[in-house]
């Protein structure tokens, strides 16, 4: 939220959608998804649950592998964020790849992460 009005601004730029419907619903939306799954990061725990019977019950813990996020040009920052927010909650590296016609916020959210500490390799 600290950089909502860069974000709009590129938002409506990016795709031509209306600055008030960028200001104040798909960035702040996306914010919120972030808060959201920023939550669960330490709440996702894995414990193997017991169960009765003779049987062998464990938690196996392995990764996945890479987070692929594909989005479409109509809603570029809300859909990434619904993607890149979960994966990261979970760990998952994330693979990102922008729409072409609007690469502009996802370019910049690129660059805010990276501000964050996020690795890069």
């Amino acid at each position: 939220m600290k950089n909502l009005d860069e974000l709009a601004r590129l938002e409506s730029m990016d795709n031509g959608k209306p600055l008030f419907e960028s200001r104040y619903v798909d960035v702040p939306s996306a914010a919120e998804c972030f808060y959201y799954y920023a939550g669960w990061c330490t709440k996702i725990e894995g414990e193997t649950i017991p169960v009765p019977g003779n049987y062998l019950n464990y938690t196996l813990r392995e990764p996945l592998g890479v987070c692929g996020i594909i989005t479409p040009w109509n809603f570029p920052r809300s859909l990434v964020a619904w993607k890149l927010a979960p994966a990261l909650a979970c760990a998952t590296p994330p693979w990102s790849r922008p729409p072409k016609r609007t690469p502009l916020t996802a370019l910049y959210l690129g660059r805010l992460c990276q501000e964050a500490g996020f690795p890069t390799e």
